[in-house]
């Protein structure tokens, strides 16, 4: 694949857009991306310029639009987010709980796991308790903690 037909299939397949929306995005005419579509610019050193906005408005890899050489996106921890909140099916709840956990440095990590296992066992020995009483005195003993929490 040539690199105008790359540009194609970066616009069409990848980014779906159309010309005129591809084209605005860059500051330029919709004939000025259809004639690098075509590979016939007026102006073949306009191209070098918006190849390099291409790839920085879009995030795209240079190396793929000049010479084909996969991945054509740059990875970014945009990106990497992306694919998590696709991959695994994640709400905008869950999406900004990974997202800011993320954002904390080691040591406040450090404190929210030490925190979040806290409570996991907490459950686990709340579970483990309950489980040998039978569910008459579960609902009498659950009662009993949510009483003496407050």
């Amino acid at each position: 694949m040539e690199m105008h037909e790359r540009i194609r299939d970066l616009r069409r397949n990848h980014l779906h857009l159309s010309q005129t929306a591809f084209g605005e995005k860059l500051g330029v005419s919709r004939s000025v991306i259809n004639n690098i579509e075509l590979n016939t610019l007026a102006r073949p050193e306009q191209k070098l310029s918006l190849i390099k906005l291409m790839c920085r408005e879009f995030n795209v890899r240079e190396e793929w639009l000049l010479k084909g050489i996969e991945p054509i996106f740059v990875q970014t921890s945009f990106s990497v987010m992306e694919q998590l909140k696709e991959e695994f099916h994640l709400d905008a709840f869950a999406y900004s709980f990974v997202l800011e956990y993320l954002k904390l440095d080691v040591e406040k990590r450090n404190l929210f796991r030490y925190f979040f296992y806290n409570v996991l066992n907490g459950m686990r020995e709340d579970n483990d308790r309950l489980k040998d009483i039978s569910p008459e005195k579960q609902n009498s003993e659950t009662e009993k903690t949510n009483n003496s929490d407050s």
